[in-house]
């Protein structure tokens, strides 16, 4: 194992010593070392809001199923569809009663980013608590920043990856820097909010203007609304949208409106999900390691079902740019 992981002897020692003292594994004198059969009911929550339609969340739920099929766990996928708050907050609660009910060990939860169900969030999580059920979160928190809760929390770093881009555009030369945004994904906590500010210092850093027409709160579907934003006075030659889907939808739209992409308007988003590999031109965006992601936030519920009294803890992990076509010709 210590050339395995490239550490020394006594690390690895010293890991065994912290997985006996959690009771997750038993050395036996002359036998070795081995993995403790578990009295809990083997099984997990996944609940992650509207995952059905979002590409990066699909991805979540085929590497959560994955490993915890390795570490003999079974995983109870709450997938909350679309609809008014209400309807949404009725189906929440069916789904947390169900997975108390099915007696699951812990949970992993990406909490709502619609500022409408920012108090369903918080009411989750104590719920789950109540029962007696720990909650990782993934990719944000349920409370506003830099406020935090007490859950652990595993995601990337969206302020950084915001600015990353920011500079990136700026290098290359745009000036006119603009975020496409959803009103209902802007709320205090939403990991939009925090990309769109991360671009902002970017391009304040810079020197160059921001104000709060760089902020477009229009559908990329909409033909009228995103021409208005070019007669408006800014004229963005670069445009910052809040995950890969909306810049797709986005790109045809400025094509019609005679824009041409990358020479005349450079667009990118966040995620790296299929869409963005499969649009012309391909799309330039946030690649979010996804696998890792789900590696670190089971790591963090098992450690935490083993173990509740530990203080919370947070992992934010790189997420690379990925450049293509849609900001520069690539070769």
């Amino acid at each position: 194992m210590a050339r395995r992981f490239k550490v020394s002897r006594g690390t690895v020692r010293r890991a065994f010593d912290e997985l006996r003292r959690k009771g997750v594994v038993a050395s036996r004198r002359g036998s070795g070392t081995y993995i403790r059969t578990r009295n809990g009911s083997g099984r997990l929550g996944l609940l992650i809001p509207d995952n059905s339609a979002a590409q990066i969340f699909q991805g979540f739920t085929r590497h959560f199923s994955i490993l915890g099929q390795r570490q003999g766990y079974v995983f109870i996928l709450g997938d909350i569809e679309d609809g008014s708050p209400a309807k949404r907050m009725r189906a929440v609660k069916l789904m947390v009663r169900d997975f108390i009910k099915q007696q699951v060990e812990g949970v992993i939860f990406r909490p709502f980013i619609d500022e409408r169900m920012m108090r369903a969030n918080r009411e989750i999580v104590k719920t789950l608590n109540a029962a007696g059920i720990p909650v990782v979160l993934l990719d944000s928190d349920i409370v506003e920043s830099p406020a935090r809760s007490r859950c652990d929390l595993v995601g990337i770093n969206n302020v950084e990856v915001g600015r990353r881009i920011g500079d990136y555009l700026v290098s290359i030369g745009r000036k006119r820097i603009a975020f496409l945004m959803n009103g209902h994904f802007m709320g205090p906590s939403s990991n939009w909010r925090k990309r769109m500010f991360g671009v902002m210092g970017a391009v304040i850093s810079a020197g160059l203007k921001w104000t709060k027409k760089n902020v477009i709160d229009v559908r990329p579907n909409d033909l009228d609304g995103i021409r208005k934003v070019f007669e408006s006075g800014l004229k963005p030659d670069a445009i910052v949208c809040g995950n890969d889907q909306e810049a797709v939808v986005l790109m045809p739209t400025l094509v019609s409106l005679g824009r041409r992409i990358p020479d005349d308007v450079a667009v990118v988003g966040f995620d790296d999900v299929l869409c963005a590999q499969l649009c012309t031109p391909k799309l330039t965006t946030i690649h979010q390691p996804v696998e890792l992601i789900a590696e670190s936030a089971l790591g963090f519920l098992v450690s935490r079902i083993a173990d509740a009294s530990m203080p919370a803890r947070e992992v934010t992990l790189d997420a690379p740019l990925i450049r293509r076509g849609s900001t520069e010709k690539v070769v």
